[in-house]
């Protein structure tokens, strides 16, 4: 079942394994390179704040836990990196869970949508979808793991 509640206190551990399995370099290099996007304009700001939203959360998050270590600072502070956290935890409980293939497979399209929004606005849809039907005490099929060859819907 996918996770429904994580705890503060884990998200350093969460945020290593994570971090571990896709490869910070991955939301690190985007964060840079809107990073410096902006700066040659400055009106992209607010565009790649909202469309870039989870890269920027988890190049923070691993600031905080570098400088932090075990020990974050308090919730209000982590609040605006909360949905970063929750990307991470249902992301981590899949490539945990999957088998080897599909997992490289899920973590080939986390890839993807780090470098692309409206990928990921797909990707966490999906997630939160399949959340939603997990707490709810229903079974979720995934295409990726039942075979389903072209468009399909999970």
């Amino acid at each position: 079942m996918l996770p429904i509640e994580l705890q503060l206190r884990d998200l350093p551990d969460l945020y290593a394994r994570f971090s571990n399995l896709v490869g910070a370099g991955a939301w690190t290099r985007v964060s840079k390179e809107r990073r410096q996007a902006i700066k040659g304009n400055r009106f992209l700001s607010d565009y790649y704040a909202s469309e870039c939203a989870i890269p920027f959360q988890l190049t923070a998050l691993g600031r905080l836990v570098e400088e932090y270590g075990r020990f974050l600072p308090d919730g209000d502070s982590l609040r605006p990196l909360y949905p970063a956290c929750a990307f991470m935890g249902q992301a981590l409980h899949l490539l945990e869970t999957w088998p080897r293939e599909d997992a490289g497979r899920l973590r080939r399209r986390i890839h993807g949508a780090l470098d692309k929004s409206e990928d990921m606005r797909g990707l966490r849809l999906e997630f939160a979808a399949a959340t939603h039907f997990t707490s709810r005490g229903w079974r979720v099929g995934w295409p990726e793991l039942l075979g389903v060859q072209g468009e399909a819907f999970d």
